[in-house]
């Protein structure tokens, strides 16, 4: 697996492989069912399609990297790795480009379909939803995190 990257504008955070501990990906529509007359043809449809949502959601552990995560900056210790990443939800919050091996494609409907796919993939750009930062107790050489990433869908 390669490195895996948040992008905000010009600053780039590279986790090390050995950060990640898992990428998941929760894609799902937003359906909600209505209720039609009774008089209505037999082939009406029953719900109201809002389109479709996406949760990235990328577990690790930080730790005090060798190298810098942020280019041309000093964010090698644990607590400036924690502050950078809490500057997604606090700071300027804006988009957030994800590259991952698995979850860098994300599906983008107004531009048709490219066979075989019923759909074009295009790079993931998502906000900040929430970040979870823990201290486990016994475990001082990391801080173990959870952040997740609303993708915005086309």
């Amino acid at each position: 697996m390669g490195d895996t990257q948040i992008k905000v504008g010009s600053y780039i955070f590279t986790f090390q492989p050995s950060d990640i501990d898992s990428v998941e990906e929760v894609i799902g529509a937003d359906i909600q069912n209505i209720k039609i007359a009774s008089s209505a043809p037999a082939q009406a449809l029953n719900y109201d399609y809002n389109g479709t949502e996406k949760t990235i959601v990328i577990t690790g552990r930080l730790h005090t990297a060798d190298t810098t995560r942020v280019a041309g900056y000093s964010v090698t210790t644990k607590i400036a790795q924690k502050q950078w990443l809490e500057s997604l939800i606090n700071g300027a919050q804006g988009d957030i480009e994800l590259e991952d091996d698995y979850a860098g494609q994300t599906a983008y409907t107004k531009a048709g379909a490219t066979p075989p796919y019923l759909t074009t993939f295009t790079s993931t750009f998502a906000k900040a939803g929430n970040i979870r930062f823990r201290r486990d107790n016994g475990k001082p050489n990391e801080i173990p995190f959870t952040i997740s990433l609303f993708v915005g869908q086309g």
